[in-house]
């Protein structure tokens, strides 16, 4: 038996409503193969579960997205891409894009260059106003300006395949046969991922402003946090700064892969 040799598929969520739908149907054609998820713009803040990678054209906005999905519990150890250097994205990687094909484009050619994906399958992301954004109110009426970008990706010969609207036309559906000549392998083992819990003494958090503490019981200490940066702290000097708007709770403080037997 000849081993597969492709990368993952990567499952990249645009932002149509029909993103769920198409996600869970691509999800469901490619079994138990390997795959890697990637989000752009919103679906990064709206989808639940773990995301690899997470890729933008809207550097200006991406670090209040981020944010706000480490707030609400999202995992933080994805890996961020923009297509230019930005301030507020300093830990992002920079990638150029070749199409202008928006972001949902993007994503697509970051996860096949950069996250070395075999395929990319977009969910969500039809490119002809035939489903409501996630986010705004209402159908997303650029669309059709961002064709050609993909046209152009189509004539590269680049390995994207769609699960609905215009894009699923142009770029053609994936089915099985499209599986097999990419190879992909079977699926990686889980990664555990620890949360703390209400009942842990520490929290992880990031300081969106400086930030003075003063541990109870020793009024002549004071532990100066800066903003900008992320800490592992006692529950109550996270709690007090959160209360304060002085910064955010980062849920994911630390990662481990589970080997498979043998």
């Amino acid at each position: 038996m000849v081993e597969a040799v492709g990368g993952p598929i990567a499952l990249c969520l645009g932002g149509a409503t029909t993103v769920w739908a198409e996600l869970a149907a691509a999800e469901a054609l490619i079994g138990d193969r390997d795959r890697i998820i990637v989000a752009c713009n919103f679906a990064g803040l709206q989808y639940r579960g773990d995301l690899d990678g997470w890729a933008t054209l809207h550097p200006e906005r991406f670090a209040a997205w981020r944010e706000t999905r480490a707030a609400r519990g999202g995992n933080i150890d994805y890996r961020a891409f923009i297509h230019a250097d930005h301030p507020r994205c300093p830990d992002a990687e920079v990638v150029a894009t070749r199409w202008r094909g928006s972001s949902g484009l993007y994503m697509a050619q970051v996860a096949l260059e950069a996250m070395e994906a075999g395929g990319a399958i977009l969910c969500g992301a039809p490119m002809d106003g035939s489903g409501d954004h996630i986010h705004w109110p209402g159908k997303w009426t650029a669309s059709a300006r961002y064709q050609p970008g993909f046209e152009a990706a189509r004539a590269a010969g680049v390995n994207i395949r769609s699960m609905g609207g215009w894009t699923r036309k142009t770029l053609g559906a994936p089915d099985a046969a499209w599986l097999a000549d990419i190879g992909v392998g079977p699926r990686r083992p889980a990664i555990e991922r620890r949360y703390f819990t209400a009942e842990d003494p520490a929290m992880r958090v990031r300081f969106l402003k400086d930030f003075d503490y003063v541990p109870g019981g020793a009024p002549r200490t004071l532990v100066a946090y800066r903003a900008g940066t992320e800490h592992t702290v006692k529950r109550e000097a996270g709690e007090a700064a959160i209360a304060k708007g002085h910064a955010v709770r980062i849920a994911v403080p630390r990662r481990k892969v589970v080997k498979p037997d043998g």
